[in-house]
């Protein structure tokens, strides 16, 4: 008869195994990842600083609005700033670095299986520029500006309503918008929390107003890398999607962080996946480190 605690051994065995082949299995996904980065950050700063450049250079016009009250304040946000031309730039810059990345992650594939020499008769290239790779980059380009921008615009409009319930004039509506352009709902929100507190603890408005931007300044730092930590994994996941497709692998397995999340974990027990079904859903959130591989 088996003892409990023989069981229990076997069970521990079992899981430190299963993590090891997961570890092993997401390794060249990772790696890919964390070679993806640098290359990600790059665009998404310009992009970043050329919405915040082209939103600072738009205030003025909002602090020259004398009655600011009689206008609505989401009206005023979409009106006063180059929402279209800021989008058109910021597709125009995210675009390349999408499809050379996707390309890394899909040549990874094809490269693999080649030294396997598991399909000879197959292309013995990924397609970098074939109409799936360049029309995922075209598409995902514009969904993130627009996600990036509503976000900011959403930031402003909330900003300027909230200046318009305390009676300010548009002229100190727009200079408290000053550091905050960039930011989101819950951004903004936490810096002003952030400033009542340091006036509440005894700082003076002008030292407060000071951390306040700085601690600002932080959260424009935060949320530009975690945009390029979940765009690195996107491009990356979907070139793997692609290479997998091109080598006509009809199914594939989700494999999970060994320390993930449990909706990660939850689909990752729902493998495998039919191929088609697979593009968009690794990343599953922000800092998701699952991947996929061949069933």
């Amino acid at each position: 008869m088996i003892s409990i605690e023989s069981l229990e051994a076997l069970r521990e065995a079992f899981e430190i195994t299963k993590t090891r082949s997961q570890r092993a299995l997401r390794r060249p996904y990772l790696r890919l990842v964390a070679a993806a980065r640098p290359r990600m950050r790059k665009p998404i700063r310009e992009f970043m600083d050329l919405q915040r450049k082209a939103l600072l250079a738009e205030l003025p016009s909002i602090g020259r609005i004398d009655r600011i009250g009689a206008h609505k304040p989401k009206k005023l946000a979409e009106e006063a700033f180059p929402w279209d031309e800021i989008m058109a730039e910021g597709r125009a810059l995210l675009k390349p670095t999408l499809v050379e990345i996707l390309a890394l992650g899909g040549q990874e594939i094809t490269g693999r299986r080649l030294r396997k020499q598991e399909a000879e008769a197959m292309p013995h290239r990924f397609d970098p520029i074939g109409l799936e790779a360049v029309k995922w980059a075209e598409e995902h380009a514009a969904w993130l500006v627009t996600v990036i921008t509503t976000n900011t615009r959403d930031a402003i409009a909330q900003m300027i309503a909230g200046g318009i319930d305390q009676g300010l004039s548009g002229y100190y509506i727009a200079r408290a918008l000053r550091p905050l352009v960039g930011l989101t709902v819950p951004h903004t929100a936490a810096v002003g929390n952030y400033m009542t507190r340091l006036i509440e603890e005894g700082y003076s408005e002008l030292d407060a107003a000071a951390k306040a931007e700085r601690y600002a300044q932080r959260l424009h730092n935060y949320r530009t890398e975690m945009i390029t930590r979940t765009e690195a994994s996107s491009a990356t996941s979907e070139g793997i999607v692609q290479g997998y497709e091109q080598w006509g692998i009809d199914e594939v397995d989700w494999i999970a962080d060994p320390e993930c999340c449990d909706r990660c974990d939850e689909m990752a027990a729902d493998s495998p996946y039919k191929i088609e079904d697979t593009h968009g859903l690794i990343p599953f959130h922000e800092n998701c480190e699952c991947a996929w591989t061949a069933h």
